[in-house]
């Protein structure tokens, strides 16, 4: 008898658990409880910056390939966004459509006034930027919110997620890769910036520098754009320095010490040194410019970059100017 009714109880906890599966009951998969996560995140800082209207590009990797997983993201995000009901997500077929007649294409890595341009195209509050990086151990979802009038970086978010195998497959399944030789980061029609090649690089710890271009205008100003780029799985705020500590300066061939006067990201910018959040592995272009310099001029002999203190700098040797 006692073994009846033990058959009978294993039976029905079976039975039970099958169903639970079938309606919903099982554990939520590690993916989606992530998703769910970095939602909250965003929500939270939609919230507290009051952004209604919201556009989310795909999320490439570091190197601006966009994989299956990319792709999906986005999508899941503009579903979970949606359901709160406080939220107006642009449609990925217009979203798309905008970054064609752009000529933007829809893989690559965005800075955050390219990202910005895109938002007032589609008459949006934010946009979402984001990259996909695999640590080995976990995949690691990086995201930006970006409001449209500054170009500013308002909000960031981050999950890791258990390498489950469905992932990994998704991960290694190419949809798009960057345009070769393009460069989002960098918006002007120098040669080098165009085809993406470095004057010269050089690092501050863990974030690696690169010279993009060095302008000296007609009005006696010297404007070098400079990429950094923040090599570590966390993101870091920095400062470029500029006037206040004197450290960031330049000497040209003919010997003449000057020091930076203004530093800028994006819109923002300030004459002694700029607070900014340095996203993990995401390049961001800045401009250091200097003021009164001999028109007799060719080149810069010794350049030095100081971030955070007047002890962390790069020096950067025979820059040829461009005019």
């Amino acid at each position: 008898m006692t073994k009846i009714i033990l058959a009978t109880v294993l039976t029905i906890c079976t039975l039970i658990d099958a169903n639970a599966q079938v309606f919903g009951g099982s554990k939520p998969k590690e993916f989606d409880v992530q998703i769910k996560n970095l939602t909250r995140q965003m929500v939270k800082s939609f919230n507290e910056e009051g952004k209604t209207q919201i556009a989310i590009m795909e999320f490439p990797d570091v190197n601006g390939t966009v994989t299956e997983l990319g792709k999906l993201i986005p999508e899941e995000l503009t579903t979970k966004l949606f359901k709160t009901g406080k939220f107006q997500v642009i449609e990925r077929q217009l979203l798309n459509k905008v970054l064609q007649e752009q000529k933007l294409g829809t893989s690559g890595l965005l800075d955050a006034s390219s990202a910005a341009q895109i938002g007032k195209l589609l008459g949006v509050d934010a946009i979402v930027t984001g990259t996909i990086t695999d640590r080995g151990d976990a995949i690691r979802l990086n995201a930006r919110m970006i409001e449209t009038d500054q170009a500013n970086v308002f909000a960031v978010a981050s999950v890791s997620i258990i390498r489950e195998d469905h992932l990994i497959t998704m991960l290694g399944k190419e949809i798009s890769k960057p345009s070769e030789g393009s460069n989002s980061t960098s918006n002007s029609s120098s040669n080098n910036e165009v085809s993406g090649k470095a004057l010269a690089k050089g690092s501050i710890g863990d974030i690696k520098l690169e010279i993009m271009s060095v302008k000296l205008t007609a009005s006696k100003q010297a404007i070098v754009e400079v990429i950094f780029t923040n090599k570590s799985n966390n993101d870091i705020e920095f400062r470029p320095l500029a006037s206040d500590l004197r450290v960031t300066k330049l000497y040209d061939n003919l010997g003449q010490e000057y020091i930076c006067k203004n530093v800028a990201i994006g819109s923002k910018n300030n004459y002694s040194y700029l607070k900014h959040l340095l996203i993990s592995k995401v390049p961001t272009k800045a401009a250091f410019k200097f003021e009164d310099i001999d028109p007799n001029a060719e080149s810069i002999s010794l350049l030095k970059i100081a971030i955070n203190d007047k002890n962390s700098f790069a020096e950067f040797r025979k820059l040829k100017f461009s005019r």
